[in-house]
């Protein structure tokens, strides 16, 4: 189970995920250069196959990149565990990269600038809920 936040290259700030259609949405890259670019903002990060991993203390971020090395794509999931801190190299990237962040428990897209409103809470209680059943 995790808390996943979808990170979109879009040609304009939307304040909605509903404004997101392919008019505004501008390749991130293709699926080599993006391993390649996470790489390089986390030198610790693992790749099995296709899979990165970015583990932490209090951070546990996944990614998925595609199977044609060379195919582009404007959008991605990162899958977070284990703690809040985990969006923050999340949000650290968007910033550098001028992307945005949609935050799937909190349905909405994250501020940049102020991202102490997420989901976290959202997803805890979840967690909380399901594993006490």
């Amino acid at each position: 189970m995790s808390w996943d936040v979808v990170i979109f290259n879009l040609n304009k700030k939307v304040s909605s995920v509903e404004e997101i259609n392919e008019d505004v949405l501008i390749p991130i890259a293709s699926n080599s250069d993006f391993r390649k670019l996470i790489t390089e903002n986390f030198p610790d990060v693992k790749w099995d196959g296709n899979c990165g991993i970015i583990e932490r203390v209090n951070i546990y971020i996944e990614l998925f990149i595609g199977d044609a090395e060379e195919d582009t794509f404007s959008n991605t999931i990162f899958f977070l565990r284990d703690s809040e801190a985990s969006i923050f190299p999340v949000i650290t990237l968007c910033k550098k990269y001028g992307w945005q962040l949609f935050d799937t428990s909190l349905e909405q897209m994250i501020d940049l600038d102020n991202p102490e409103k997420n989901g976290y809470a959202k997803y805890r209680s979840y967690v909380d809920m399901i594993t006490k059943k």
